[in-house]
Formats: C-alpha cells, structure tokens, sequence
C-alpha cells in the first residue's frame, strides 16, 4: 500500500526492507521511519521494554496506530480431529507449540492463564518457523499453535487429511476466561474471525 499512500498524499514513499521486526520498530523510534507493521505482540513487548525491546535504542517509546490494513483476527489452531474445541480443553501435558522464534509468547501465555493454567502445565513444543509450526500440529507432534487465517500456510493446512479447526475463543460466553487472558494480553480483543481459511470464520479468536 506504499504506491497508493504516494499517490493519494502527493508525497514520496521509500520502503526499507527487513524480515526482523523489532529492527523495524526501533527504526520508527529513532525516528529514521514514519510507519511500520508492528501488531499487538511486538507493540506489547516495546511499551514494556521486554525481549529485543530491552535495550536503551529500541524502547520503550510512545506509539500511536495507523489502521492501514483489513479487519481480521488471529487464533489458535488444532487439528480437525483432536478433542479441543475452546481454551477450557487444554490440560496439563497438552502440547503447545513454542513461540520463541518470533520473539512473542505473551498471546500463549494469555491463553494459558483463560485455560486456568501456567506455563510449567504444558509441554513445549520447538519450531524454528511458521512453516514448522503448522506441521508439528499437522503431524500430530504438537496439539496447538498460534495462527494467522489468512496467511497461505494456514490454507494449505486446511487442505491435509485430517483437515483443522481454531479454538473458539468467545469472551461473552467465557468472560472469565477471557479476563484472566487480558491481565496477561491487555492489547488483545475477541471477536469472530472474519476472514480466512474456511474452518476459521465465524470462530471467536484474539
């Protein structure tokens, strides 16, 4: 959406390209950009000065948000014949899938906390990417992991065998729940996703 800001402000655009987000974000606080992607997980983290945010150059710094993308939510995803259908499922021993390697695991944690759990209740589950993440739960190697709906990855595993269902995160049924999430997560909301793969809609997720 970089050319169509150009063309409807009249100013020029220049995008700089790198896959670390928390090099980005730190970059709009030294004020070398304007913009960047950041998401509740990484905004959370700067504000609190937390993981690649715990340095005297990358944060914590004032934020304002720029709604510049389309409506849509994110959520936790098992496979479609697993036993887990809602937070309240996961028991000590479920396996989760680690999400160390992108810096963030506050979501989980929030979702531990709904679950009326810690993080020592679980077994963690390595991946070193997305691509892996998706797998682990595919294969059966892992029982949970956070996703994105529309992201391609979560389309192709729609299509395996035993297909994928998202756990149903609706905080007007389970406000409790949901509440224990927020004192963990205070930037995240709940609401039915509205866009993505087809076992995802209408499914309540953060």
């Amino acid at each position: 959406w970089g050319q169509l800001l150009q063309a409807d402000s009249g100013t020029p655009v220049h995008i700089a390209l790198t896959a670390n987000t928390a090099e980005r974000m730190k970059w709009v606080g030294l004020g070398l950009a304007d913009l960047t992607a950041g998401g509740t997980g990484n905004s959370g983290m700067l504000l609190e000065g937390d993981g690649p945010y715990a340095a005297r150059d990358a944060g914590p710094y004032r934020l304002r948000a720029v709604w510049a993308q389309s409506s849509s939510a994110s959520g936790f995803f098992t496979r479609g014949d697993s036993a887990f259908n809602t937070p309240r499922d996961i028991q000590p021993g479920t396996r989760l899938v680690d999400m160390t390697y992108v810096g963030s695991q506050k979501i989980v944690d929030g979702l531990l906390a709904w679950a009326g759990l810690t993080r020592k209740d679980v077994v963690w589950v390595p991946a070193a990417d997305a691509k892996e993440k998706n797998q682990l739960v595919l294969d059966g190697a892992a029982d949970i992991a956070f996703g994105t709906p529309t992201a391609a990855s979560m389309y192709a595993a729609e299509k395996n065998p035993h297909g994928i269902k998202w756990l149903d995160m609706n905080s007007e049924t389970d406000p409790e729940g949901a509440a224990r999430f927020l004192e963990i997560d205070p930037l995240i909301g709940f609401t039915p996703i509205p866009i993505g793969g087809p076992s995802s809609l209408g499914v309540w997720g953060p």
